[in-house]
């Protein structure tokens, strides 16, 4: 079948959901009773119309439907792939124009075969393919090096690109899929998959797969006006990069003159509770467990992890993780599989007991085994016993000597290889996969706010900014971060070269990098200001890029060579670090879950404390009644209070097990998933008002946010506030309550897991984004005594 057939058929299926309407605003009709007459249509060129919502950053102002071999020139394919197409205008009004909603749009196959038909429209052959790449690169058609690539692909709006001059089709060597506990939804309006949708139970987390598709690639040193890489790195001009030059895809209009059929091959693995055993062998425990046994599931889990690979007709594949628990009691010969937990000293320590923490003493980002493993089941004579909620957890935790059940979860990492027989001249590249935790933030990618973190801190930028941001960044307080919020996509080493018959090479160090195909970009063009993405991010700008153990991926030294990444290095289970990490202020780093504020004691080493750097609400992490929390905890609350006092109850950190509110299914993204960029920064910047404000009072350790609400405009105490000094605040306007430890006494315990005080004075703060806040003092309820509220510049 001709692939114009299925464009017509794609074109059919949606030309009435709006698509028709929208195209012929630029003067294209989609509907046709013929091929040929499509064909045509698509090969004329109009003038693309960029007022319309969505095509703003469009690549040209007059363009094809179809533009050979370049989809981002091809306003079809924008139309139908850009997440920020949505809507048709209709007719103008006085106060702005009307628009109808699209209502129905292309599956992910489906702008996989335009793509497909954009670079059967160059009729090429390889030779061509090697000209056209010798003539942008300029260089020597004999110096060209082609591969057959695997590629992890978004088709992306302009900010996200690596040019962020057009939206552009971004692809990366590293592809990021997602564990969850139900099947993948895809979210036709966003163009791309989603962890949660409406009417899905609270506590159900949807798998996230990830896009692959295949290319003749060609290998070059970074050239920005040719296809990037997203945020060079000091010495990206003496690093090699596979630039995707054209589109393979099966049958006979993909190369002149060759019959192309891709097959894959594939594998991955999770080898945690493998790279545990060995170490406690190494430290002196024996495993109990052979060398031969320690090579099969669950020690290393090689099949239960993917549900497989979707291969689409033109050979593109979606790699989707197996729908499942996000951790399981592990077993081996039908008995609980267990390991001797030591007592933590010497190669193991005790700093976050009841959690096992391991020793390695080369650091970040050599993790040769789970830097954390849970110890809070203990295993005698086959009968299991959970004491995480007994008073002496911590005690029995760090003295170890008992058998601790190993809890699996199902991350990992693998590779992606395509065999070519047709292209069997040209190597074949496999591309890294990682099966990675959950991300709680979907509509935030790790790229964008580590660019919003250090573009304000440029002079140019700071100068445009409110008087209230320059005075934090000048003033000391944009340090915020334990540790800056790299990317993945920055960092430059191999992928896991330890993976059984993967083919990467040592020296590969450019592997998550992401780039766009090889073309000729116009760097003068003005950067759009455009909507982002509010969709999983499969490409490694959403992952982090700092392993402190990590979050999606980890790292490794193979001995006396370079670093790799790997995914053992993780907790066991993830969810082990996760709470460290979250309790530590998004220390992964990554836009995660922030619980600094979650417990009373701050679990950093720092005697000013790292603080909040990104509060969640009381909704989001269960203070109030009949919400669920992301983690399954319940976050910090007012019991009692009175004119003179306020009771407030905590959890107590040490018996905070994510690990078994995983187990019995708590987590939740329910309450995260809608959080934005814009959102995630303003939180942060409210937060850091808030600190500065009240230095006086104490620093970031003795200092606790008691509860953290976004309000609306009709909120009681905002129109209070602004009534009684008649100064009304822009919004977004957070509240925050906090007190000091000072203000603070500890009542005797009345339980074993949470702990109570009452607070004597506490500070209520309406932070928006004016010049100025509004700030009150209260004892208890404030019904006796409490300040006026008073405007502060801050």
């Amino acid at each position: 079948m001709a692939l114009i057939t299925d464009v017509k058929r794609i074109c059919d299926r949606l030309a009435n959901s709006g698509w028709q309407r929208l195209m012929l605003k630029h003067g294209i009709s989609i509907k046709h009773m013929s091929e040929s007459a499509l064909a045509s249509a698509l090969n004329e060129v109009v003038d693309v119309d960029k007022t319309i919502p969505g095509f703003e950053d469009f690549v040209a102002n007059q363009a094809k439907g179809i533009e050979p071999g370049n989809p981002a020139a091809s306003l079809l394919y924008h139309a139908f792939a850009s997440p920020n197409v949505s809507r048709v205008p209709d007719q103008s009004t006085p106060l702005g124009a009307l628009s109808q909603a699209i209502t129905e749009f292309p599956t992910l196959e489906e702008l996989d075969t335009i793509a497909n038909y954009i670079y059967s429209t160059t009729n090429r052959s390889l030779a061509d393919v090697r000209q056209h790449a010798a003539e942008l690169l300029a260089t020597d058609i004999g110096t060209v090096e082609l591969a057959v690539a695997v590629f992890a692909s978004e088709y992306r709006p302009a900010p996200e690109t690596p040019h962020q001059r057009y939206a552009d089709l971004c692809h990366s060597r590293t592809g990021t899929a997602r564990v969850g506990t139900a099947n993948a939804i895809y979210d036709g309006e966003l163009r791309g998959y989603i962890p949660f949708r409406e009417g899905d139970s609270q506590n159900m987390i949807r798998v996230l797969p990830c896009y692959y598709s295949i290319w003749i690639a060609v290998r070059s040193r970074a050239q920005e006006s040719r296809f990037g890489p997203a945020r060079a790195r000091p010495g990206d001009e003496t690093r090699d990069f596979w630039v995707p030059v054209h589109k393979l895809f099966n049958g006979d209009e993909c190369l002149k003159d060759e019959t192309i059929d891709i097959d894959f091959s594939i594998h991955h693995e999770n080898k945690k509770l493998e790279r545990l055993h060995q170490r406690m062998e190494d430290a002196g425990f024996p495993s109990g467990f052979s060398a031969a046994e320690r090579q099969q599931s669950p020690f290393i889990n090689a099949q239960g992890l993917i549900e497989g690979l979707a291969i689409f007709q033109g050979g593109s594949c979606l790699l989707s993780p197996q729908p499942q628990p996000l951790v399981a009691r592990a077993s081996f010969n039908n008995a609980p599989l267990t390991f001797q937990s030591p007592s933590m000293q010497g190669a193991f320590y005790d700093a976050f007991s009841p959690t096992l923490s391991f020793n390695e003493p080369e650091g970040p980002p050599v993790r040769p085994w789970p830097e954390y493993a849970h110890v809070r089941f203990e295993v005698d004579n086959g009968r299991t016993v959970y004491f995480g909620n007994r008073p002496d957890v911590v005690g029995k935790a760090t003295q170890g000597g008992y058998r601790a059940l190993n809890i699996a979860d199902f991350t990992g990492d693998g590779w992606i290889k395509a065999t070519v027989p047709a292209l069997d001249s040209l190597d074949s590249i496999p591309a890294y996969s990682l099966i990675a935790a959950p991300d709680f933030f979907p509509a935030v990618d790790q790229r964008e706010v580590y660019e919003w973190w250090s573009e304000i801190q440029d002079q140019s930028t700071l100068s445009t900014q409110p008087p209230w941001l320059r005075q934090l960044v000048l003033g000391g307080y944009w340090d915020f971060w334990r540790a800056g919020p790299i990317p993945l996509s920055d960092e430059r080493s191999a992928p896991n070269i330890t993976l059984a018959n993967a083919e990467f090479r040592e020296d590969d160090s450019t592997v998550t990098a992401i780039v766009t195909a090889l073309q000729d970009i116009n760097l003068l063009q003005p950067k759009p200001v455009v909507p982002t993405t509010a969709r999983h991010a499969a490409l490694p700008d959403a992952a982090a890029g700092v392993f402190a153990p990590g979050w999606d991926t980890s790292g490794d030294r193979i001995p006396g060579g370079a670093t790799h990444l790997s995914a053992y290095g993780l907790g066991s289970p993830f969810p082990e670090d996760a709470k460290l990490c979250a309790a530590l202020s998004t220390f992964w780093p990554a836009v995660a879950p922030d619980t600094e504020r979650t417990f009373f004691g701050d679990q950093s080493s720092s005697p000013q404390g790292t603080g909040t750097v990104c509060p969640l609400t009381d909704q989001e992490n269960g203070a109030t009644d009949g919400s669920v929390s992301w983690d399954g905890l319940r976050g910090p609350r007012v019991i009692a209070e009175n004119s003179s006092r306020t009771t407030v109850r905590y959890p107590i950190y040490e018996y905070a097990d994510y690990t078994f509110n995983a187990l019995e299914g708590r987590f939740s993204i329910a309450a995260t998933k809608d959080i934005d960029f814009q959102e995630y920064t303003s939180r942060i910047l409210a937060t850091l008002r808030m600190y500065r404000t009240l230095e006086p009072v104490g620093n970031k350790a003795s200092l606790h946010i008691l509860s953290f609400q976004k309000l609306e405009s009709t909120n009681i105490s905002l129109r209070e506030a602004q009534s009684e000094t008649g100064r009304s605040l822009s919004g977004p306007v957070y509240r925050f309550d906090v007190f000091d430890d000072s203000n603070a006494t500890r009542l005797p315990p009345s339980a074993v897991d949470e702990e109570d005080f009452t607070v004597d004075l506490i500070y209520t703060l309406l932070i928006g984004t004016s010049d100025f806040l509004l700030a009150m003092a209260r004892q208890g309820d404030g019904s006796q005594a409490r300040s006026r509220w008073e405007p502060l510049n801050f």
